[in-house]
């Protein structure tokens, strides 16, 4: 398999991180899961990010949206023009590697000198932003341009907007870091990654190698097998990667002396057995905590980058849907339900109906992963204090029904080492997410915010499509105590 590379800073970034990911975007696309409507939803946001960041040069230059070779041609016209320069091409050979970088931002410094800005739609600076810039002003440097200095700006977390109608402050939306003298040694792995993944491009197969976090990497989860090593709860990557590399790949082959908190024994015990760990008497005292009325209560959130109404920060979760059954002491279920309509600030009508919906101040409100709710909820007190007294008294009732799962008084093997509602309903229930057109979070987030620009027929399944997901929340906790009391 021989082939020409030209390694950009997203394949380098990849390379770097995971071999065999790199070598599989390569060869073997089709064998990597499919980009979800949610991720595309994040590129938009990074995309949207990236072009307001110009805003804070409004004197530059777009290089524009054209392939290497054009952009390339089109750069060095630009570059004599001392101007700052938005997505600038550049090539160049890296230890014979033949490498490519378009630049965020370049902004001249003096009479030959440039500044490199990348810009990044995080709130923090992460680990893989020092080898993307590394690796971009290795390119830069060997085809002949100055840098002076090298910044990553990423989104201020505490910008909050003032008025919609006002455009975004963009000086205070993002934050800038000065990287240039902490590059060295991501320099160093520019030289050396830049030929070695040049050589993996070459091979007939991918590497053996898996990576450090590949239960979270599309091309090793693939290759991890049943209750490996990196399913245990709490384990850092790194004690995974050590356990793995010295052949314990999997809980069942853990040496007797391996130290292992007490959950982690608990997942070790139920793999052996292939039997559910359960703490009857924690459990139980658990459910006598809950009393009827019991109002099983879920949320849906979108978030966005650059905030939409005022008084929001980036990326702060906004609230549109709830679903709610209430269990009443007669036995009876009742079911309500609210979805926002996808124009303006969802937050008053959401507040307004579920203050109806919960007008009982008697009975204990009930979520899964409470933290969650209780958070929107804070957020929702802060924005309209006039709500105050009500939500203090909800948030006074609310319990969590994840709690015996996350303490593990309640494991079966087949979590694989999570306490989420999806791992946990399969195996408690006859039901699960799967025949549901919306069945996670993040497509409940990328489907409200689709609406805004889908025709009448699409809104319609959409909107259905989210009751239905929202309600299985609900109908799962119900179905999930049932089976608690059962057990």
């Amino acid at each position: 398999m021989h082939m020409t590379l030209t390694l950009t800073k997203s394949l380098y970034v990849t390379g770097v991180f995971c071999p065999k990911l790199f070598w599989m975007k390569l060869h073997r696309p089709q064998m990597l899961p499919k980009i979800t409507i949610d991720a595309q939803l994040r590129m938009k946001e990074g995309q949207k990010v990236g072009e307001l960041a110009t805003q804070l040069w409004p004197d530059g230059v777009l290089i524009g949206d054209l392939n290497q070779k054009q952009n390339i041609i089109k750069t060095k016209s630009e570059v004599s023009k001392r101007v700052p320069l938005f997505e600038a091409g550049f090539s160049a050979t890296i230890n014979n590697a033949s490498c490519y970088a378009r630049v965020d931002i370049l902004v001249p410094v003096g009479k030959n000198s440039w500044d490199l800005f990348e810009v990044k739609s995080s709130t923090k600076v992460k680990e893989e932003y020092y080898h993307d810039v590394a690796f971009q002003a290795r390119v830069l440097t060997n085809a002949g341009i100055t840098l002076n200095r090298i910044h990553v700006v990423y989104v201020n977390s505490d910008y909050v907007r003032k008025k919609i109608l006002e455009p975004i402050d963009v000086k205070n939306f993002f934050e800038s870091i000065d990287v240039t003298d902490s590059l060295a040694p991501y320099y160093d792995d520019v030289e050396q990654f830049a030929p070695l993944l040049n050589s993996i491009a070459k091979q007939e197969s991918a590497p053996e190698t898996i990576c450090e976090k590949p239960k979270d990497c599309p091309a090793c989860s693939q290759v991890l097998p049943e209750h490996s090593v990196f399913e245990l709860t709490s384990i850092r990557s790194k004690s995974a990667s050590e356990l793995w590399k010295a052949g314990h790949t999997k809980i069942s082959t853990l040496p007797k002396e391996t130290r292992l908190t007490r959950k982690q024994a608990i997942q070790s015990m139920t793999v052996l057995t292939q039997q559910a760990h359960i703490e009857t008497q924690h459990i139980q005292e658990f459910l006598q905590t809950l009393s009827l009325p019991l109002y099983h209560l879920d949320f849906e959130t979108f978030n966005s980058a650059i905030p939409k109404f005022e008084g929001v920060k980036p990326y702060q979760q906004i609230p549109f849907q709830y679903s709610l059954h209430i269990q009443e002491p007669t036995g009876e279920t009742k079911h309500i339900e609210f979805l926002a309509e996808h124009h303006g600030d969802p937050r008053l009508p959401f507040l307004a109906s579920l203050k109806t919906a919960l007008a009982n101040t008697s009975g204990v409100v009930l979520a899964y992963n409470a933290s969650f709710e209780a958070r929107i909820l804070r957020e929702l007190m802060q924005a309209f204090p006039e709500h105050e007294v009500w939500i203090t008294e909800v948030l006074s009732r609310l319990k969590d029904l994840a709690v015996p799962f996350k303490n593990f008084w309640y494991y079966h093997p087949n979590q694989h080492g999570s306490y989420s509602i999806k791992a946990v309903l399969p195996i408690l229930t006859t039901t699960s997410y799967k025949n549901l057109v919306i069945n996670n979070g993040g497509l409940a987030n990328a489907s409200f915010l689709s609406l805004e620009n889908a025709n009448e027929e699409e809104r319609k399944a959409t909107r259905k499509a989210l009751l239905a997901y929202c309600q299985q929340d609900t109908q799962s906790m119900i179905d999930i105590l049932e089976s608690l009391k059962q057990l």
